[in-house]
């Protein structure tokens, strides 16, 4: 049964009134720059109706308070000994088990179909979604923004294990079952690890791989294919009994996120096909890289297949604003020399504390190789990618979803950095598929054409060109599809095309 309206108004007034006193109960100087947060949220149309929350309790940010408490895995103990909420979005919301082709066959973002409706169990967010943010006259004398502070929800689906959400009942962790969290290991290793003893997080990272076969192609997720071959370390256990490892000579393995599979064509496929996401591999031993790779490519497959789909929920109450991904030009680059080490310094900045503190801002901003991650979850909370795509100058739309005081979509983390103490992430959609990107990695704008027609074979001859999108590379094209792909030595290096012997690239830098 759906709420009343004066039932919901009645707690939405019991709620603001305790952030209300949240706001009055702070003391000392905020651990942000207001005045910095409000220019940016104006920039992009967001009014003073649409409340942020915080990843967690924010104190001044310190490069040297950078520690948090690990678990024997070296992951983060995210602080649940408060008050966890029940979460208010079903587990099932959006997550139908398979993820479809969201971008369609012609590249364009087609997320109309998982953006319309309501909850499928009869619930009412979707429309309470669409009453005002803060109701009128509600907020505070003196406080031009609602702070919904740190709250936390317990993760959508039910867990053996602890998992809670941060900030948002949409911020969740992966609710994985093994050690390990944001990465899926072959289940046949999880008990070896266990009682091997010795560094777990160093076992995890060499034994958790799955081998692919050496030919394996990687692409972004509207099906652009990136290059080939993916490469990547194997490992395994160096004797009978103890957490010591080798390295396997002539054998490719990667590691896999925990849950993120989806169903696509790409270049060169007349069909859609599974693939999985691969992280912290390189393309030809030489281009970083991650992103998607074929299901069928994966020697143990049939294990694979076995692990869950986990999907970030639709939202339907979206902001009437339109946005685009911010490309080079927009950080006063070009796309073919462009280089995240030229991102202004907070962008170097670490953004999360513990194991997490590798983790800078320049992560979830557009990244070496013209790509952009739409985060998972923020980076406190686990920071893995939910997606990876292609960005072209106003080429990639963002349909950002609007905060509210029960579903807030604004989420403050802190970045370590002298002048830059804040960056707030939006939870919206890129191509139907929804995550977390931050405020400074998009703008206002619509679309003025297609990523993946930057790089088609449509209309254009046999042979090899070099590519738009990622000028260190070509693609080959047969029939009018891509059927292939080189790369150059290094992301610096620029194609000029096909090498008199038919297997190389030239490449200048």
């Amino acid at each position: 049964m759906r709420t009343s309206i004066l039932a919901a108004s009645a707690l939405l007034a019991l709620g603001l009134a305790s952030v209300a006193c949240r706001v009055e109960e702070r003391s000392g100087p905020d651990p942000f720059d207001v005045a910095d947060e409000e220019a940016e949220l104006a920039a992009l149309d967001i009014g003073a109706d649409e409340p942020i929350a915080d990843e967690d309790e924010l104190g001044i940010p310190d490069e040297g308070a950078e520690d948090a408490p690990l678990d024997e895995y070296g992951e983060p103990i995210l602080d649940a000994s408060g008050e966890v909420l029940d979460n208010p979005i079903p587990a099932d919301d959006g997550e139908d088990g398979d993820d479809g082709d969201e971008y369609g066959d012609d590249g364009d973002d087609g997320d109309e179909a998982a953006e319309d409706g309501g909850d499928e169990d009869g619930s009412d967010l979707g429309t309470r979604s669409l009453r005002p943010a803060i109701a009128p006259g509600t907020i505070p004398k003196g406080e031009k923004r609602i702070r919904i502070g740190a709250k936390t929800w317990r993760c959508r689906q039910k867990t053996k294990r602890s998992c809670v959400c941060k900030g948002s009942p949409l911020n969740c962790q992966l609710p994985s079952e093994q050690p390990g969290r944001n990465r899926y290991i072959p289940p046949g290793q999880v008990g070896p690890i266990e009682r091997r003893g010795g560094d777990k997080m160093a076992s995890i990272d060499a034994i958790g791989r799955w081998e692919i076969a050496n030919d394996t192609p990687i692409y972004d997720g509207t099906g652009h294919r990136r290059g080939q071959p993916v490469r990547g370390a194997c490992y395994e256990w160096a004797g009978a009994s103890g957490a010591k490892t080798k390295k396997i000579d002539g054998k490719t393995c990667v590691k896999i996120n925990f849950g993120q599979r989806k169903t696509m064509k790409v270049d060169g496929e007349s069909a859609k096909r599974a693939y999985v996401y691969a992280f912290s591999v390189s393309i030809a031993g030489k281009l970083p890289a991650s992103s998607w790779i074929p299901l069928s490519k994966v020697v143990r497959r049939s294990e694979l297949s076995k692990m869950p789909t986990v999907k970030t929920p639709s939202r339907s109450n979206l902001s009437s604003t339109s946005y685009v991904v911010k490309s080079a030009k927009d950080w006063g680059q070009s796309q073919a020399s462009f280089s995240s080490a030229k991102l202004p310094s907070w962008a170097q900045a670490k953004v999360a504390r513990g194991n997490d503190s590798s983790k800078r801002a320049l992560d979830y901003l557009l990244r070496d190789g013209n790509v952009i991650n739409l985060a998972f979850h923020t980076p406190g909370v686990g920071g893995a990618a939910a997606d990876t795509l292609f960005v072209a100058d106003d080429a990639l739309a963002f349909k950002r979803a609007r905060s509210t005081a029960d579903v807030p979509t604004l989420v403050r983390v802190p970045v370590f950095h002298r002048t830059k103490k804040s960056m707030i992430f939006a939870y919206g959609s890129i191509g139907g598929r929804f995550g977390w990107l931050p405020l400074a990695a998009f703008k206002k704008g619509t679309v003025r054409g297609s990523v993946r027609s930057k790089d088609s074979c449509l209309g254009r001859p046999d042979g090899l060109h070099c590519s738009e999108l990622a000028p260190w590379s070509g693609y080959f094209c047969e029939g009018g599809t891509v059927a292939g792909g080189l790369q150059c030595g290094a992301l610096t290096q620029r194609c000029q095309g096909l090498a008199p012997n038919g297997q190389s690239l030239v490449c200048v830098e």
